[in-house]
């Protein structure tokens, strides 16, 4: 179990960066009103791909500044 759960990681880093996120959630919905959902799991897409791309956006209130304008976008 443990090679197949390094061979997928190593295929698809990415499946581990919701849990290294600085913000979930909970954290949006508290911090921007938004409901529990798809659009919600889709802002975290979003947020967990720019912190991907820029590891130095994933600090608790970058991400949430950083929500609040692509909820904007919509």
């Amino acid at each position: 179990l443990e090679r197949r759960v390094e061979a997928e990681l190593e295929q698809q880093p990415a499946l581990l960066l919701r849990r290294r996120l600085a913000i979930d959630g909970h954290d949006l919905q508290a911090a921007l009103g938004l409901p529990p959902g798809p659009d919600l799991g889709a802002l975290l897409d979003r947020l967990g791909d720019a912190a991907l791309d820029d590891p130095g956006l994933n600090d608790r209130e970058t991400l949430l500044a950083l929500a609040r304008r692509m909820i904007g976008e919509r």
